[in-house]
């Protein structure tokens, strides 16, 4: 999978998903449920499905761009399996939380300090923002899991020979370069980071949502971080031990 094709995959699922929460919100809103318990009880099963089934295609793209870069092919892991449940179960509530404001946008309670109504949160823009932020962080963590497991499958299955250590790819900060990055991702832009750099950030946790920029990857002698820099403990194994 190369850059583009990642790219294409991206925008086809946070319109997918963004389509699908819609069709839920105005569902709740036509049926006039102001209630989000109530709104829960008979939409939360399937919410939670779609935001699982998302998450899930989303973490392969990242997953799949990262395998690609080493030559191999991607299969889920129990990480991987436990990285995406702690997704899902990271923005469910985010969508309950954005449906209450729709639903109780004018609610004179919530304008106690406004001097005038306020106007109606539109839907799409709800959706919209919790589609981008889960779909980014999806293939971010996917990227980053996968590139991690290979790196250490690599260390671990390397059997006892006069090869060298190989270099482990880096982590790079990228944009989408148009006029609507703002100051806080601009200022990242091009920040690179080894695998195993506590100080790892990742879109958009580490940025605002509805954050597009995404982690890319290179070659650690293409990066701007010496060799040196990198920790790599490389753990020797006889052929029968493998």
């Amino acid at each position: 999978m190369n850059k583009i094709e990642r790219d294409r995959q991206r925008n086809q699922l946070e319109y997918e998903l963004q389509y699908k929460l819609s069709n839920i919100i105005d569902n709740i809103r036509n049926q006039g449920i102001r209630d989000i318990s109530i709104a829960q009880v008979h939409f939360g099963p399937e919410v939670k499905e779609i935001l699982r089934r998302y998450t899930y295609l989303s973490y392969v793209v990242g997953a799949e761009y990262s395998a690609s870069k080493k030559k191999m092919d991607y299969f889920p892991t129990a990480i991987d399996l436990q990285n995406m449940r702690m997704i899902t179960d990271d923005y469910y509530p985010r969508i309950w939380l954005r449906l209450n404001l729709i639903l109780h946008r004018n609610d004179v309670l919530l304008q106690k300090y406004d001097f005038v109504p306020r106007s109606e949160l539109s839907t799409n823009y709800a959706v919209t923002t919790i589609a981008i932020s889960l779909i980014t962080r999806a293939i971010s963590r996917g990227t980053v899991s996968e590139l991690e497991q290979l790196q250490t499958a690599t260390k671990r299955i390397r059997v006892k020979t006069k090869q060298a250590v190989i270099e482990g790819d880096v982590l790079v900060w990228t944009t989408q370069q148009d006029e609507l990055v703002c100051p806080t991702c601009e200022e990242l832009d091009g920040q690179q980071w080894a695998m195993d750099d506590p100080g790892l950030q990742e879109p958009p946790d580490d940025a605002h949502d509805n954050c597009r920029c995404y982690l890319d990857i290179i070659p650690a002698e293409e990066s701007d971080i010496s060799v040196d820099e990198l920790d790599f403990e490389e753990i020797e194994l006889t052929a029968e031990e493998f």
